[in-house]
């Protein structure tokens, strides 16, 4: 081979090797454009809301984000005190790492560190002040009354804002947040809240036992209704953070009586019914088949979901993670990788009564990624559920322990303190024999969402058990007497998507009208049609409202649930069968975003020029 030849081949063999350099460096994708949102926050402190530097009261101020492709409450924080604190966020706001991770050390001037904050009145779960927070979020930050025992109730009025008219009594509800005895969140009425109009407290006036307060305005105009002070809970008290609410009141007086002969001939005064059917959500058409319904709900689910938890997943997104692959939704290797590490450090600080619904939903959710419950870095978390000193604390615990271990099918052991029949029989004794419902502590009060979620455990049980089987029979007709005209219950989209999940669960399709839960055209699946944001994605808790994290994650379990039912694929809980690998096996050649078709087309690139260099070299050779 001639000096010429051998230097083009040398050449060659130099830019060959210089693509092999490229070609197994990481490949980045475009980042995504910065985005603008804007949040709604409030400040409290001392149980009323904070004064900001320009003298008005920090409640529901709108504030905007911009810069980045995505926001923290961090971020939110930070934005807030810079507008509204004096001096700024350098002045009043700091943070610092804990071992839990990224805490607020400095909130509003205080360091007392008695800090909590809420997202859309508590419905989405908060692990920090590096929560994600999406656009329209409603965020309330406060600093605790009580900072021994920490036991401020958080309290919301179920509307931001409503309309009223003069002299017409008008109704506002106010709720808190609370825990169960197994530590579970609950929603109740907050009794016995001071109210305030305009920064005027008004005398004698607090909320009922049902948590309703009734205001007149006399006159038009925008009213600030603010609930503060306590709430009675089993005979004592316990400060609340401060509600906020506007009333925009209207004036009854008709300027030209003549504009309304044609509908009022007779000119007489209009009955309160009209007056209430104005109060009444607009309930979106339905505009689309089941089919279509179940199918678009999904997909608009999907991307509410994934823009809200974004691909940084830890412990504390265990309905995201199962929810997300078990309506067949791929999440990248890195994004799993990520919480499973993360549960990994966390179920490693758990005793043997670590709250079984913390257990259950992480069990649930590596289930759905193929993991073994039985050794999660070296915690066997079935036992932990099996064995558990006191899973007979609510029927919640018991239910969701059972659906954690029938998920897979998780051997449990004759001596175990919990086996399935002990569970089954003891989630029996919750059910109430006159109405069929069943109760979270005991038989006596019951509640769509318990009924539902029982009856969806005790499902696969109900052809080998009689007793199983009259238990859910019963539940079923408890379902219709509490099911509202339009199959609607409990005036919101989570009860209305459990009952739909266990009737998908039954094998029960409430399109069928013989089956009593509506017909083809009008049912509980065209019901939940109606809690959609129109012009957006995701769900709301009540027709009308905006996008909620928990409705919509139970939404889509329920739209789920009656696919997989519909093509025959099984049920929600119970996962296909699956042998559980240390590995998970990668096709390289998946679109994972993170450029690795680029790198197997360059790998193919190279494989073809060493090809041609060989040939050519075997040529110039002979």
């Amino acid at each position: 081979m001639n000096k010429k030849r051998k230097l083009e081949t040398r050449i060659f063999a130099w830019i060959l090797s210089l693509v092999l350099c490229l070609a197994i460096l990481p490949v980045n994708v475009a980042k995504a454009e910065p985005a603008t949102i804007s949040v709604y926050v409030s400040v409290s402190k001392d149980g009323d809301f904070v004064t900001s530097k320009d003298g008005e009261k920090v409640m529901y101020k709108e504030v905007t984000l911009t810069g980045k492709d995505s926001y923290t409450l961090s971020d939110v924080f930070v934005a807030t005190h810079d507008a509204y604190y004096e001096g700024g966020a350098t002045s009043g706001y700091s943070e610092y790492e804990s071992a839990w991770g990224l805490s607020v050390g400095t909130l509003w001037g205080d360091t007392s560190g008695a800090y909590g904050y809420q997202i859309n009145n508590g419905t989405v779960y908060v692990s920090g002040p590096g929560t994600a927070v999406n656009q329209g979020d409603y965020i309330h930050a406060y600093i605790y009354q009580d900072t021994t025992s920490w036991s401020d109730k958080y309290a919301y009025f179920e509307s931001v804002s409503t309309t009223a008219t003069t002299g017409v009594e008008s109704t506002l509800t106010l709720k808190n947040m609370n825990y169960d005895a197994s530590y579970n969140t609950i929603f109740e009425a907050c009794d016995g809240a001071s109210i305030y109009v305009n920064g005027t407290l008004q005398d004698g006036l607090t909320t009922d036992a049902e948590g309703i307060v009734k205001l007149t305005f006399d006159t038009a105009g925008t009213y600030t209704v603010v609930a503060r002070g306590t709430t009675n809970i089993d005979g004592s008290t316990a400060p609340i953070t401060p509600a906020y609410c506007t009333v925009v009141v209207s004036d009854t007086t008709v300027e030209n009586p003549e504009d309304n002969q044609e509908e009022n001939p007779d000119n007489k005064p209009e009955d309160d019914s009209e007056e209430e059917i104005e109060d009444t959500p607009v309930v979106p058409p339905v505009d689309k088949t089941v089919d279509e319904i179940v199918s678009s709900g999904m997909e608009s689910c999907v991307t509410y979901m994934s823009a809200t938890y974004g691909t940084e997943i830890t412990f504390g997104y265990e309905w995201y993670v199962y929810n997300m692959l078990r309506a067949g939704n791929e999440l990248s290797e890195e994004t799993l990788d990520g919480y499973y590490d993360s549960v990994v450090a966390e179920v490693a600080k758990w005793e043997n009564t670590q709250k079984p619904t913390d257990i259950a939903r992480v069990a649930l959710a590596l289930s759905a990624m193929g993991k073994d419950i039985t050794d999660v870095g070296g915690v066997n978390l079935a036992a932990m559920l099996y064995n558990h000193p006191a899973l007979d604390t609510g029927s919640n615990e018991l239910a969701y322990a059972l659906l954690a271990l029938d998920a897979r099918k998780t051997e449990i052991p004759e001596d175990a303190k919990w086996t399935r029949e002990a569970i089954i029989s003891k989630l029996l004794t919750y059910q109430n024999s006159e109405n069929g419902g069943f109760g979270l502590y005991d038989a006596a009060t019951t509640s769509v969402d318990m009924t539902a979620i029982i009856v969806q455990a005790l499902a696969p049980y109900k052809a080998e058990n009689t007793n199983v089987a009259t238990a859910i029979d019963k539940s079923v007709e408890y379902f219709k007497s509490t099911m509202s005209a339009d199959y609607d219950f409990d005036g919101n989209s989570n009860s209305t998507a459990q009952v739909l999940m266990t009737m998908a669960t039954l094998g029960v399709d409430p399109t069928v009208e013989a089956n009593g839960f509506g017909s083809a055209d009008n049912n509980i699946i065209t019901r939940l049609y109606g809690y959609r944001v129109v012009d957006g994605n995701g769900y709301a808790y009540k027709i009308g409202e905006v996008a909620n994290a928990y409705a919509t994650v139970q939404v889509m379990q329920a739209l789920n649930a009656y696919k997989l039912y519909k093509a025959g694929e099984g049920t929600y809980w119970r996962l296909p069968e699956l042998v559980i690998e240390d590995e998970v096996i990668i096709d390289d050649n998946v679109n994972t975003g993170d450029g690795t078709p680029v790198g197997a087309i360059m790998l193919l690139c190279m494989v073809g020029a060493i090809g041609v260099i060989a040939l050519r070299t075997k040529r110039e050779n002979n």
